[in-house]
């Protein structure tokens, strides 16, 4: 097995000459990397679009081109790490050949990390959800207010112009308060209507783009997990 994932990563098995525990340390590595990678993109997919299928399809996509990454970088690099016996030249050369893996091992980790603290992210992700209820509330509020102005100033108008005319009835009072009430209350139905739908549709999101720019905010130390997982991606450069 480790002789075929060898070759599957772009790597001359024959050339090899360690032995088999570090053999072994970079299948596993490789393994590890691969699964992580179709864990991050599946669980990221999954929670933006919430299909099934996409999220299967784009983990498998990505978690092949990650490979084709690893063997893009082998191949061109075969023989050329020895000529570096000093760590930080062999950093060097993996960070410029290997920033597409960078840039990718990124994303997977944020995926990762909106995982691993869920439930820390519950109590910021509630408290954004409260706030867009919370402004949307005011905007509702404010438009009621005008329609309510301007119910009540089309009542009122039209006493006025009942007297100005001499057609002013208690009669015809009436029914423009009940005109004014049915009014009333038909945009009170329509707030309340909007008010359900917007609460349905915050309830219903997941808000996975949210979550990772409040770990940015909330969650500082996912900055150590994001660093860790970068390393694993590179860590068979190394091995």
């Amino acid at each position: 097995m480790v002789r075929w994932l060898c070759y599957l990563v772009g790597v001359d098995f024959a050339q090899i000459k360690s032995g088999n525990n570090i053999l072994l340390a970079f299948a596993g590595l490789i393994i590890f990397v691969l699964s992580l990678a179709s864990f991050g993109f599946y669980y990221a997919i999954y929670n933006t679009t919430e299909s099934l299928v996409l999220g299967i399809i784009v983990a498998i996509f990505f978690t092949l081109l990650i490979l084709n990454v690893y063997r893009l970088v082998f191949s061109i690099s075969e023989g050329e790490l020895t000529k570096y016996d000093k760590f930080w030249d062999v950093t060097k050369f993996v960070l410029k050949r290997g920033f597409i893996l960078i840039a990718l091992s990124l994303f997977i980790s944020k995926s990762l990390e909106v995982y691993i603290f869920k439930d820390q992210l519950k109590f910021h992700v509630n408290n954004y959800k409260n706030g867009l209820k919370r402004d949307f509330n005011r905007t509702l509020e404010i438009g009621l207010l005008k329609d309510r102005q301007s119910i009540d100033e089309e009542y009122e108008r039209r006493i006025y112009d009942d007297k100005l005319f001499d057609k002013f009835s208690e009669i015809n009072v009436k029914k423009y308060a009940l005109e004014r009430d049915r009014k009333l209350i038909e945009i009170q139905k329509k707030v309340d209507l909007e008010n359900s739908v917007i609460q349905q549709k915050i309830n219903a999101s997941n808000f996975f783009i949210t979550k990772i720019k409040l770990l940015f905010t909330h969650i500082p130390e996912s900055w150590l997990l994001t660093l860790m997982i970068i390393s694993i991606f590179l860590s068979p450069f190394y091995v």
